[in-house]
């Protein structure tokens, strides 16, 4: 079938990305392949970072991560019952410390699975008319036409949630995504929604976006 392969291909790309484990979540096929999406963006994966002795970082707490995935979306004033809800349901499994030594599997995995619905948060508020990141995109049309108006979307995603811009490496592995996600003909504005949550979740979800 060609949605079980559009996944599949998305799967192997963000584990090409150096990133999270497997995660199956709220029974959302987008969130279940952002899950396997989530990375690094060619920095290093998750588990090395703390490892390198001249790359310093801190992670930052279970708060700080939700805090920080609100307000880079724009929602810190608005979070809703369901986000709230998934926040409550992660937390045990988020860091409870800044040192990154404590990074494991469990904890990569509440991370995405947390992106995800502030990410759906994010793509309700964007299709309701606030626009601030998906700025030219056509909500009633499939993703095929729109490359152009994706590419900058990840680009804006990638100021806010990194505070800074994509690197070409970056850009390439979001753009085979784009390209993956679309050669197998799904072209519904749905399929528009699909590709926006799991492409937000992988961003909202990485190293870079809960470190400092």
């Amino acid at each position: 079938m060609g949605w079980l392969r559009r996944w599949r291909n998305v799967a192997l790309l963000m584990m090409g990305l150096g990133g999270l484990s497997t995660l199956s979540f709220n029974c959302s096929p987008s969130l279940f392949l952002a899950a396997k999406y989530a990375s690094s963006f060619g920095i290093m994966a998750w588990e090395d970072r703390f490892n390198d002795p001249v790359s310093p970082v801190v992670m930052m707490t279970s708060k700080q991560v939700f805090h920080s995935m609100l307000n880079v979306t724009g929602q810190y004033n608005r979070a809703t019952a369901t986000q709230k809800s998934e926040f409550d349901l992660r937390a045990s499994s988020l860091a409870d410390t800044s040192n990154p030594a404590g990074i494991n599997a469990p904890m990569q995995m509440a991370t995405t699975s947390l992106a995800g619905e502030v990410c759906r948060g994010l793509l309700d508020t964007e299709k309701s008319g606030q626009r601030r990141f998906f700025v030219d995109l056509d909500f009633t049309l499939g993703p095929l036409t729109q490359r152009a108006s994706y590419q900058a979307s990840i680009r804006r995603m990638g100021q806010a949630f990194w505070g800074r811009f994509l690197n070409r490496s970056e850009e390439i592995y979001l753009s085979t995504f784009f390209d993956d996600f679309t050669s197998e003909g799904g072209d519904s504005s749905a399929d528009t929604d699909k590709l926006l949550l799991a492409s937000c979740t992988v961003m909202l979800a990485s190293f870079d976006a809960v470190t400092y």
